[in-house]
């Protein structure tokens, strides 16, 4: 019992890490789009407005795949795992990006979660790390 209660946590937290690529990987071209052409256009603050429905609908047409790929339970545990896993390896890109990619130092990283555009984002964030839970105590059904 207890080898199997491990199995599944570890498939929750490698579900979490697949879960965060996947919606990166959506997120990264989003969020270029939103840096080169609509924030110059409309300011920071309404270009995140703007792209947030859409990586909080990413979010939850990547999740429910992910549950079934990975056999994720509706336990909770399972779930919580799924989207701690999933945020904490999505604020660890996010940094390491801003890091290697633009020299931005840690302390400007989270500096940047206090401005508006910032905590709208973080919002952006949380409702991904969220989704695994919501779409257990939504009914989802597999298959």
């Amino acid at each position: 019992m207890a080898i199997a209660h491990y199995a599944s946590n570890g498939r929750a937290a490698f579900g979490g890490l697949v879960y965060c690529v996947l919606t990166y990987g959506i997120g990264f071209v989003l969020g270029t789009i939103r840096v080169l052409l609509i924030t110059p256009n409309i300011g920071p603050i309404f270009a995140v407005m703007l792209e947030l429905p859409f990586m909080v609908l990413a979010s939850a047409l990547v999740c429910p795949r992910v549950i079934i790929w990975f056999s994720i339970s509706d336990d909770f545990g399972q779930r919580m795992i799924m989207g701690a896993v999933g945020f904490t390896a999505l604020m660890l890109i996010e940094a390491g990006m801003g890091q290697f990619i633009f020299g931005q130092t840690l302390t400007v990283f989270l500096d940047a979660l206090l401005t508006p555009e910032g905590m709208l984002g973080l919002f952006g964030q949380l409702c991904f790390a969220l989704m695994p839970i919501v779409i257990s105590k939504s009914g989802f059904q597999r298959g």
